[in-house]
C-alpha cells in the first residue's frame, strides 16, 4: 500500500511541477482539501511508529 502510494504521489508531482499546476490544484475548492492529508497521514503514521520507543510522543499535553 505504502508503494503505490508513494508511486501515486510521485508521478503526480512529476506531472504537476511540469505543467506548474501546484498551486491552481491546492486553491481549487474541490483538490484543495485532498492537499492536507498528504502531510497529515506521513505525521501520523510516524507517531505511531516512534510510540513504542518514546512513550511520550503520543502523549497529550496535560494529560
Amino acid at each position: 500500500m505504502a508503494t503505490v502510494r508513494l508511486l501515486v504521489t510521485v508521478v503526480y508531482l512529476d506531472r504537476a511541477l511540469r505543467s506548474r499546476t501546484v498551486a491552481r490544484d491546492l486553491t481549487d475548492p474541490v483538490a484543495g482539501p485532498f492537499a492536507s492529508p498528504g502531510v497529515i497521514v506521513p505525521t501520523v503514521i510516524t507517531t505511531d511508529g516512534l510510540s513504542p520507543y518514546a512513550p511520550t510522543v503520543r502523549r497529550r499535553p496535560g494529560a
